[in-house]
């Protein structure tokens, strides 16, 4: 993990990313297209914040962005997650002092490497070639079993970190992400402070209304 976190934020995320949405027996995540889960923390000057969501939510797809369309969506859909001043109004002066995307779900393969095929010597040719076409059949039966167990299944996650000025005026977290991810349908907040803790859920249309304003209290 990036961030560089007091050991109480740290203990409280954990927590919550453990406990708050854990919904069957080998305490996973529940995966529910249209639903999202965001988990908040204050301490001090510091505000974390966790989001995750299943890519279908977030890009419309679950899988590798093939087509030109996909990685636009793609692209899009990063370049907000990289705002989260935009996609969530604090009560407090914060900046944001760190982020963490994982996309590794929908983000394109990257192109494959193509080697020389000159060698100076025919038997490390072959030697070559046979590495080469094992090394590359690994990783295509690797691909194909992630992409069995997993592809349809894919999670996108965001983590920041804000440092705020006057953390004593943050008394609540105005949400925008209705306004920017309308597939998100369903959203489940939990969010601890010094002074309490509390979760609720958020439909589609408060998601747009004045109730995604959440007040600590």
């Amino acid at each position: 993990m990036l961030f560089r976190r007091s050991h109480t934020v740290g203990v409280l995320m954990t927590l919550l990313a453990s406990t708050a949405f854990s919904s069957d027996h080998d305490g996973q995540h529940s995966h529910v297209h249209g639903a999202a889960e965001l988990m908040v923390a204050l301490e001090g000057d510091s505000v974390e914040i966790m989001l995750e969501s299943p890519a279908a939510n977030i890009v419309g797809f679950e899988h590798k962005a093939t087509s030109a369309e996909q990685i636009a969506a793609v692209e899009q859909a990063e370049a907000l997650l990289k705002q989260p001043l935009t996609l969530f109004s604090l009560g407090g002066q914060c900046q944001v002092s760190e982020l963490e995307l994982n996309m590794d779900a929908v983000e394109p393969e990257a192109h494959e490497q193509h080697h020389d095929h000159e060698q100076q010597d025919a038997d490390s040719h072959q030697e070559k070639h046979h590495d080469e076409h094992k090394h590359d059949h690994d990783e295509h039966e690797e691909a194909h079993d992630q992409k069995e167990q997993g592809s349809s299944h894919g999670e996108v996650g965001a983590h920041y970190h804000f440092k705020c000025q006057n953390s004593d005026q943050i008394d609540s977290i105005t949400i925008n992400l209705g306004q920017y991810f309308p597939a998100i349908e369903s959203l489940s907040v939990a969010w601890v402070t010094e002074n309490g803790q509390g979760a609720m859920t958020l439909n589609k249309s408060q998601l747009t209304g004045s109730q995604r304003t959440m007040t600590f209290r």
